[in-house]
């Protein structure tokens, strides 16, 4: 959902760069982000930018984000076990309460 991280330009130049917004199902929404010459700027406009930007969320979009990471984790952990089919979706035990993002149904 957000981070701060010191990134290296032409000539050894160092910089921090720093980003905060959701990421779900390949698509960013309404993303934020910057760059700062040292941590405590880049830190100051990452909160500023927080700030501003988590009272526009609501409970949904952390459901969706915390899915979309659950089962990205489960599809890796497949392949680990040399499993190359995909999780179920919606991963059981999760439950939106979007009606904008319900459940796929069951086909047979």
């Amino acid at each position: 959902m957000g981070t701060i991280a010191k990134a290296e330009g032409l000539r050894g130049f160092t910089y921090w760069t720093w980003d905060c917004g959701f990421s779900i199902n390949g698509a960013s929404r309404d993303h934020r982000s910057g760059a700062a010459a040292t941590y405590e700027d880049a830190r100051v406009a990452f909160l500023a930018a927080w700030a501003e930007y988590l009272p526009r969320r609501i409970p949904e979009d952390f459901d969706n984000w915390r899915h979309e990471a659950a089962w990205t984790a489960e599809k890796y952990a497949r392949w680990d076990r040399d499993e190359r089919t995909a999780p179920p979706w919606p991963l059981p035990g999760f439950m939106f309460r979007a009606k904008k993002n319900p459940p796929l149904p069951d086909v047979p």
